[in-house]
């Protein structure tokens, strides 16, 4: 029997022999060789496929980045015009401008571009050059501007104005033919696929500034320029003439920037005519300083310069304030007396006015200037140092003379200017306050309701007592005062909020409630014919 052994037994056969043998050969040198040549060659490819991916990935970010950051420059030029007039936009740029000829670096609207967030030069930026670095790339950026002329109102001239764009059309017709400016923005960069260029374009329309410029604004028989206002003492009408430089299809005219009218220009001028109307006609034109302006338009709605003049009206002194209302008042001081002397009157139409007079009157004495107010703005005073009598009054007045040993008067006269010296008006009529006046009849019970509105405003609802309002014979309340405060108790004229004429039951709409922030506390008065105040109503808080 044959033994088991690690070397082939003599029992084995040969061809057992030759078998186990071909098994244990290997790969040939050779075999490795392509082996390893067909993996290099598939990874080499992967890698270059990478690599052309990523060129790819990475030139198509640079011209997106390059394509907005023209069109960002071409539209930040239309915000341009807020700060560089229209006729400059072009300064510093060549003639004719154009992407191979573009703006200087130190150009009104480059400079102005480069102010706008997000536009600025790198710090590095060379003399002459203006890059921007977005995303690590480096834009380099050019602009040029040249002018365009609107075929829609005829081609003009290009002898002057430009530089004008070299497919610009010329003609004769157009007077002011610079009616665009063409803006190209070109950005350029290096990258993998070598040099680069994005463009954009941009057409700001002229502002006006080209179109026919009213050069001289005067009234007809007056010379141009006025070396002062004319003055209008008398006239019902003032006839004006304008001057036009270019060619104007309208002016329209104003008075202290009202329209006024609309006149066809005549060759190189336009005439109309103010209507001041007859002096105290009620629809004349009251007294003051009046700027009459004109503007002239071409047919494509362009204008230039307007032309204006100051006028001076003062055909009449001043009329009597309306409304003149005077009395004594409880609620306030009066030097021992019943109540200070309560006056408010409403302001003169005129415009030349330039403060109030009150005047008093004690018994048979003379006038005596009692206060000057320190503008038109004020038309109310409290007088709280008028002579002490009377100093009793009996309730109900049945007689009006019953509590006075005196009368006392007031009026108010408006003073404008006259020439050189200040002219008092015609007076108001004089009210007499020492007649005896016991106040009118309280506001009911919670007469006052408080309205929250949508809009943050406050309404304010009030309640008359019935008739009669007031216990004198012959007054009644003719009016409320309104006060609004914060803290302790209103009687001072400075928690007056509104003098409100009524007939009946109220509304008033507080339209800036809270101020500071701080709710505020409102009551009302009752207030008769002769400025006499009730108590007031009750308090409501919003």
């Amino acid at each position: 029997m044959c033994s088991i052994r690690a070397t082939p037994s003599p029992c084995s056969s040969s061809a057992e022999t030759g078998r186990r043998l071909a098994a244990e050969d290997g790969l040939s040198i050779i075999e490795v060789l392509v082996a390893i040549l067909l993996l290099l060659i598939g990874i080499l490819g992967a890698l270059v496929m990478i690599d052309t991916a990523n060129g790819t990935t990475l030139a198509n970010r640079a011209k997106t980045g390059g394509v907005n950051l023209a069109r960002e420059v071409a539209e930040g030029s239309r915000a341009v015009q807020e700060t560089v007039p229209f006729s400059e936009l072009s300064d510093g740029c060549a003639a004719p401008s154009s992407p191979d000829n573009p703006c200087s670096s130190s150009s009104p609207i480059v400079a102005a571009l480069q102010a706008q967030p997000g536009l600025a030069p790198e710090p590095s930026t060379p003399a002459g050059k203006w890059t921007i670095e977005r995303e690590g790339i480096l834009y380099t950026v050019e602009v040029s501007v040249c002018a365009m002329d609107d075929p829609s109102d005829n081609y003009g001239s290009h002898a002057t104005g430009g530089p004008w764009c070299a497919d610009a059309t010329g003609g004769s017709a157009d007077t002011a033919p610079e009616d665009y400016q063409r803006l190209i923005a070109e950005v350029a960069w290096s990258g993998t696929r070598g040099n680069e260029n994005a463009r954009a374009i941009a057409l700001l329309q002229s502002d006006g500034a080209n179109g026919p410029a009213v050069t001289c604004l005067r009234p007809t028989n007056s010379p141009c320029p006025n070396s002062s206002s004319p003055l209008i003492t008398s006239e019902t009408t003032l006839p004006f003439t304008a001057t036009i430089s270019g060619v104007a299809n309208r002016l329209v005219w104003y008075v202290d920037g009202a329209f006024n009218g609309t006149i066809t220009p005549s060759g190189g001028s336009a005439s109309f005519t103010w209507n001041l109307g007859t002096v105290g006609s009620g629809s004349g034109v009251v007294d003051g300083s009046y700027e009459i302006s004109a503007t002239a338009f071409d047919l494509n709605g362009n204008s230039g310069t307007t032309g204006s003049v100051q006028v001076q009206v003062n055909r009449r002194a001043p009329t009597a304030p309306g409304g003149f209302l005077a009395g004594r008042n409880t609620l306030t001081g009066g030097n021992g007396s019943i109540g200070g002397v309560d006056l408010d009157w409403l302001p003169v139409p005129d415009k030349d006015v330039l403060y109030y007079r009150i005047y008093s009157r004690a018994g048979s004495g003379s006038a005596t200037l009692v206060h000057q107010t320190a503008d038109t703005d004020v038309t109310s005073y409290i007088d709280r140092f008028p002579p002490a009598n009377p100093t009793t009054w009996s309730a109900p007045c049945a007689n009006p003379r019953q509590a006075a040993a005196s009368t006392l008067n007031y009026w108010v006269v408006a003073v404008d200017q006259n020439g050189a010296s200040p002219r008092q008006g015609t007076p108001t009529s004089e009210i007499e306050v020492n007649a005896c006046n016991t106040p009118p009849k309280n506001p009911p019970t919670n007469a006052l309701t408080l309205t929250q509105n949508a809009n943050d405003t406050l309404t304010l609802s009030g309640a008359l007592p019935a008739n009669p309002t007031d216990n004198d014979a012959g007054d009644k309340v003719q009016a409320v005062r309104i006060y609004r405060w914060e803290n302790g108790n209103p009687r001072d004229i400075a928690d007056r909020l509104e003098y409100v004429p009524v007939t009946g039951n109220f509304t008033f709409t507080d339209l800036a409630p809270r101020p500071g922030g701080e709710a505020q506390k409102y009551c009302f008065t009752n207030v008769d014919m002769r400025m006499q105040e009730s108590s007031c109503s009750n308090e409501v808080t919003g």
